[in-house]
């Protein structure tokens, strides 16, 4: 409406009585864009700068900003789900923190030791079989097994480690 009323005439630079020209009454966006888009395609035929009417606003500078909007709307959304996957994984975090304090000791090596067995098959898998870790007493390959400790040496079973520690107390005996 407004651009046909300045087509026919009209002065935008016309003020109501508090001194308020029409673009700055203008109720919507598109409406202020129309007298952009008026003074673009009428540079010369009135006094825009009077009237309060900004710059030009042309149909490229138009699709660059909704471009620009596009861009940012899907950015905002990236980071939106990134945000909410980092949510849930700090909440998965804190439950399975709170389930592990829930048990025992007994438990809590057992589990240490299922994932010290599953990095140890893991990593053989992408390499040859050749294991150069051996029970200490039997000879038996400690490959996907979780060897006993007991000073520098590894056991198969703790049934191996007694009879180590058998023999070396017969040895300090002698």
């Amino acid at each position: 409406m407004a651009c046909l009323l300045m087509g026919a005439g009209w002065d935008p630079a016309l003020r109501d009585s508090a001194a308020q020209t029409p673009y700055s009454l203008s109720a919507d966006k598109r409406t202020r864009n129309s007298f952009r888009k008026y003074r673009e395609e009428n540079p010369e035929k009135y006094n825009y700068s009077k009237s309060q009417i900004p710059e030009p606003i042309s149909e490229a500078v138009e699709a660059r900003k909704a471009e620009k909007k596009r861009v940012q709307r899907a950015q905002r959304k990236q980071k939106e789900k990134e945000d909410k996957e980092e949510r849930l994984r700090k909440e998965a975090e804190e439950a399975e923190k709170k389930r592990f304090t829930a048990l025992n000791d007994r438990e809590k090596r057992a589990i240490a030791a299922e994932r010290r067995l599953a990095a140890q098959l893991n990593s053989n898998k992408d390499m040859a079989v050749t294991n150069v870790r051996r029970c200490w007493q039997c000879g038996e390959s400690l490959l996907g097994k979780i060897p006993f400790e007991y000073l520098e040496f590894s056991f198969c079973t703790t049934r191996c480690l007694q009879e180590h520690r058998r023999s070396q107390a017969a040895k300090c005996q002698k």
